[in-house]
Order: structure tokens, then C-alpha cells, then sequence
């Protein structure tokens, strides 16, 4: 069975959508190529803006995991010079979950 493009009263497709203002496939307007483009940066564009906000909540997860390891060393200090002790290893990368 062909499908025909020709409506009842025997217009076709193209014509009926240009009498109502709409855009048409057929004439010297449309250009697939520009159009494949278009949606190919667009779709390029957002999944580039998808993967930065979801590394960028990957980091933010890791510094406030760090952040909370760094508070819980320190809070563990008995006395002023066990605090300032520390902070010295923190400084100078001697504890084992700071890099």
C-alpha cells in the first residue's frame, strides 16, 4: 500500500503547510544539513553542561567529605599543643587521608 501525500481535495502537503504560514521539507528554505548541525551542537552543548554540573557536584562531595575528615582530626586534639601538633601534620602532609 503507497502512502500518499495528497490530501481530499487533492493539495499536497508542502502547499497546504505554506498556505498556513509553516514551514515546508520541500523548497529552497529548508536546509537538512544546517538543521542536522543545529541539533548536533545543541545536544553537544548540553551534554557538555550535564557532565560540568555533574563533576562539579562530584568535587563539592569530595571536599566536604575531606573538609569533615580535616574537623574530625583536629577535634580529636586533648590539649593546645596536640591541636597545633596536628595542624603542623596536616600542613605538611604527613596524616594519611589529606593529599
Amino acid at each position: 500500500m503507497e502512502r500518499s501525500y495528497q490530501s481530499a481535495r487533492g493539495s499536497t502537503w508542502p502547499s497546504l503547510l505554506e498556505a498556513a504560514g509553516k514551514p515546508t521539507l520541500a523548497g529552497p528554505y529548508f536546509d537538512l544539513q544546517a538543521l542536522i548541525e543545529r541539533a548536533r551542537r545543541q545536544r553537544n552543548e548540553e551534554v557538555r553542561r550535564l557532565f560540568s554540573r555533574f563533576f562539579g557536584w562530584i568535587r563539592t562531595a569530595f571536599a566536604r567529605t575531606r573538609q569533615s575528615d580535616v574537623d574530625r582530626f583536629l577535634s580529636g586534639a586533648t590539649d593546645l599543643a596536640d591541636l597545633e601538633r596536628r595542624m603542623r601534620e596536616l600542613a605538611q602532609g604527613k596524616t594519611a587521608f589529606v593529599r
